[in-house]
């Protein structure tokens, strides 16, 4: 109980400021052949909040989600329906190590939980694919001028995913696939996220 109370007590005493945003990100959602014959991933955007202790180290949390439902009507001769649902949870910290009040550098990582259902007509009848996503990160940040607390961010790195997806057909046994992978990531159009400082 008092380490936790001295661990509350550091926390609250050298925060200097929080931040709430947005970045954008991909989660796997097709990671097998037998679907669409190709293996594809999902962009999703992510809520962001950081917490900055001292001057240096910042946390934060992130949590996406996205869902979408296509159906057309019975009567029509190409008569189609389908029910998806992706969501992301992420923890992730930086520490600068160079910079000023306009731009930083910092190094840090960041780990992703997505999870993606797909529901619809025809074969497969469900999939569900989950995958952790772990990232070793370099960031910069870049305030906006006339605009003290705005700022956007960009970052790369490396991702390393293991991925899990089940297929359930009605008729057939399920099937389960699962793969890793690595690869060098970065935002597709150069900025990865914006956020407000507090």
């Amino acid at each position: 109980m008092r380490l936790l109370l001295t661990v509350s007590v550091f926390l609250v005493s050298t925060a200097s400021a929080i931040s709430v945003g947005f970045f954008n990100t991909t989660v796997p959602a097709y990671s097998n052949e037998f679907l669409l014959g190709l293996e594809t991933d999902e962009s999703i955007y992510m809520l962001t909040v950081g917490q900055k202790l001292g001057t240096s180290l910042n946390f934060e949390v992130n949590f996406g989600w996205e869902s979408e439902v296509y159906s057309e009507d019975a009567t029509s001769q190409f008569a189609g329906y389908f029910d998806k649902t992706v969501q992301a949870y992420g923890l992730g910290a930086f520490y600068k190590i160079a910079g000023n009040d306009c731009v930083s550098f910092s190094l840090g990582a960041r780990f992703i939980y997505s999870d993606m259902e797909l529901e619809q007509e025809g074969e497969p009848d469900k999939l569900k694919t989950t995958a952790r996503i772990f990232s070793p990160l370099a960031r910069i940040d870049l305030s906006i001028p006339g605009v003290q607390n705005l700022f956007v961010h960009t970052q790369f790195g490396v991702n390393y995913r293991k991925v899990e997806s089940t297929i359930t057909e009605t008729y057939y046994s399920d099937y389960e696939y699962e793969r890793t992978d690595f690869s060098i990531t970065a935002p597709g159009n150069i900025l990865a996220g914006i956020y407000y400082q507090f």
